[in-house]
């Protein structure tokens, strides 16, 4: 999605800049003996390339559309009130835990893989330059003039949208980054940029917190900490099944994990199951059982329950990979089919 320009709503352009002023403004970084303009400051914390909507590798540049390429975190706004399922709603642990917590510290760059963890770590994304430089805030992430955003939020420009999305990155850090040792994690993890130092983090943190209602400022993503990827798979899939677009299974979903995940449920059952014939088998060979009406129903309707429920269960797990299996390959077939249009599209224009 392209961020545009709003229009309309002149009431509101002098409380949208009061709102969307820069979290900080201390400078974390930069060579102090070195004198740059504020574009060549911006223009040094862009990475060298990156992959544009139409999964071509592109120069960076300070537009609208490449800053909200790398904010965006809609899908999961959208999934907010679900979220408590697959996290707890409250910032992410410390990071001096986080290692020890996890099995290995996994760098993203994207931000929607920010803070989501499976059995081989957490993917924590390195704190963007872009967000540590109080200009490009002022500039990029302030609402334009006679933007649409009301009052009260429920609209909501993209600029808006963006800005809070980055406010919420620099709670997660907060979080992330409390106390020293944590400091000297994130540098040794490359987490943060090399010439940021301990005292100016801390103040950086100080003024970043010191709003009295973060929480209204953040993107509702940030509102909960870790996620887990397997709940947070599922959730997506089940959103956007059809879409064709890049979605969290490709990092995290395998389907080794999905069969051991399902059979491990059915020989938990199998189990519970044969542990209930059993007490059956034994009550039968008694002299007060074996003449009781009614546990003989019992006895025969648990005994064809136990045939018919593990193997529906088997049934069911096997059509399920089957579907995933057939929207995987056409979902693939789709976007191959997309991918070598635009390709050709581009040899014949050149």
């Amino acid at each position: 999605m392209v961020i545009q320009a709003q229009s309309a709503r002149t009431s509101n352009s002098a409380h949208n800049e009061a709102i969307l002023a820069a979290p900080f403004n201390i400078r974390l970084l930069g060579d102090p003996t070195v004198v740059l303009t504020i574009d060549e400051q911006l223009l040094s914390a862009l990475p060298a390339c990156y992959m544009n909507q139409s999964d071509d590798l592109d120069v960076p540049e300070l537009s609208d559309a490449y800053i909200w390429r790398i904010l965006d975190v809609d899908r999961l706004d959208q999934l907010a009130r679900w979220l408590w399922m697959a996290g707890r709603p409250r910032p992410p642990l410390p990071l001096h835990i986080q290692v020890s917590a996890n099995p290995e510290i996994l760098l993203t760059e994207r931000i929607q893989k920010h803070l989501v963890w499976n059995h081989r770590g957490i993917f924590i994304k390195p704190m963007p330059r872009l967000l540590l430089e109080p200009h490009f805030w002022d500039r990029h992430l302030s609402c334009l003039k006679d933007c649409l955003c009301s009052d009260d939020g429920t609209e909501q420009c993209d600029r808006r949208k963006a800005y809070r999305s980055a406010r919420g990155f620099l709670f997660s850090y907060a979080a992330l980054v409390r106390f020293e040792g944590d400091f000297l994690i994130a540098k040794d993890k490359n987490l943060l940029p090399s010439e940021v130092t301990w005292g100016a983090w801390r103040e950086f943190v100080r003024q970043t917190l010191a709003s009295e209602s973060i929480y209204e400022e953040i993107s509702p993503r940030f509102v909960f900490g870790e996620l887990d990827t397997r709940i947070l798979t599922r959730m997506l899939n089940a959103w956007s099944s059809w879409s064709g677009q890049i979605r969290y299974e490709r990092y995290g979903f395998r389907y080794g994990s999905f069969f051991r995940d399902s059979f491990s449920v059915l020989a938990t059952i199998t189990v519970f199951i044969a542990i209930v014939l059993t007490a059956m088998q034994v009550g039968l060979a008694t002299t007060l059982l074996s003449d009781n009406a009614t546990f003989q129903s019992v006895s025969y309707g648990f005994t064809v329950f136990s045939l018919v429920a593990p193997l529906t269960v088997a049934a069911v797990v096997f059509y399920l990979y089957s579907m995933m299996l057939f929207f995987t390959w056409a979902g693939r077939y789709r976007y191959k089919s997309i991918r070598l249009r635009a390709i050709h599209k581009t040899l014949e224009k050149s």
